[in-house]
């Protein structure tokens, strides 16, 4: 008789626990799932010296910004200054910053800020074009 208590008890206290991990788990995942939830999607362009254009279009979520994106899916050599990050390469656009440099474009207007300063918003194109001082 008492071997069968036992046995209850081990039983009952491996489920309870088997089920405490099943909501642990659950809240996670629920939890994960709302904050990656996408808010909104931009586009990058880069435009090479001879005119080679490459374009991606990347979904981003809350806390994501233009340099996050670019830093996560490009190859990018940077300086940080006092103004934000200046870009000197970027994949395959290499410049020297004395003769040459990459402009960049939001919306097709030319950029008076670094690439860091830029706020994100939904739809917004940016295009870093290898320009020639």
């Amino acid at each position: 008789m008492r071997k069968q208590t036992i046995i209850k008890i081990i039983i009952t206290i491996l489920l309870l626990s088997l089920c405490i991990v099943s909501v642990l788990l659950f809240n996670k995942y629920v939890k994960d799932k709302a904050i990656s939830k996408e808010i909104g999607k931009i586009t990058i362009e880069l435009i090479d010296f001879d005119g080679t254009k490459s374009q991606k279009e990347f979904s981003y979520k809350e806390g994501d910004s233009i340099w996050s994106i670019i830093k996560d899916n490009y190859r990018v050599e940077y300086t940080e200054t006092q103004f934000g990050i200046m870009l000197i390469e970027i994949d395959d656009i290499i410049t020297d910053f004395t003769t040459t440099y990459i402009a960049i474009y939001v919306n097709d207007e030319y950029s008076n800020y670094t690439i860091s300063n830029i706020p994100i918003k939904d739809g917004l194109f940016i295009s870093l074009r290898a320009t020639y001082l």
